[in-house]
């Protein structure tokens, strides 16, 4: 395979800072709900200036509960990238939403801003256009059922 058929990722950056900071976790009796979960909890509710922060296992359990957090359920339509992670679509499923993909800018790899507002107009126009509408990934718009009203949540 030639490189022009590859889709660069990033690479990992890992320090010498967060090697320690594995090593001193794996040193204790806790992999998992030791300790450094509530410092880090304790240091984002801190930096975002909110009472409380929850800390979860993976991308896909913090993607989830966005989901449950925007009051996304049965049978609302996402408009979301097809250029991400499984977990993207599988989280809109688990609630059995409705995902629909739009393409990506070939340039930067995100989600078409052009097409994105296109499938907004489409779904809108179509005769159960009441249905909520909803872009999960980056930014989450939602345009509720039959009112005008319109609410921006970064996910």
């Amino acid at each position: 395979m030639t490189n022009q058929y590859r889709v660069p990722m990033s690479s990992p950056d890992i320090t010498d800072a967060e090697k320690e900071a594995i090593m001193a976790v794996l040193q204790t009796r806790f992999l998992s709900m030791g300790s450094q979960y509530l410092a880090f909890e304790d240091a984002v509710s801190k930096r975002i200036g909110v009472k409380h922060a929850i800390s979860v296992n993976s991308g896909t359990a913090g993607l989830h509960l966005c989901v449950k957090a925007a009051d996304i359920g049965a049978g609302d339509i996402v408009l979301t990238s097809p250029f991400s992670f499984t977990a993207s679509s599988n989280v809109l499923l688990y609630e059995n939403v409705i995902p629909v993909f739009v393409d990506v800018d070939p340039r930067s790899g995100n989600i078409d801003p052009v097409q994105l507002a296109q499938a907004a107009r489409d779904l809108r126009a179509e005769p159960e256009g009441q249905q909520d509408i909803l872009l999960c990934k980056a930014l989450c718009i939602s345009i509720k059922n039959s009112s005008q009203a319109q609410s921006v949540m970064i996910v």
